[in-house]
């Protein structure tokens, strides 16, 4: 293998293990973080 080659799946292993990162996150947001956020009034969203 060439070294654009092996700069290149060092990229793509990159971007991978960071894709998984960030979904990580959203995911364990989505599960804790989003319990704990006030419910509100019926009828009410956070811009008004």
């Amino acid at each position: 293998m060439t070294t654009t080659n092996y700069l290149l799946l060092a990229l793509k292993l990159f971007s991978v293990l960071g894709c998984g990162l960030i979904a990580g996150v959203f995911f364990a947001f989505s599960t804790f973080g989003l319990d704990t956020l006030p419910t509100g009034h019926s009828g009410t969203t956070f811009g008004q």
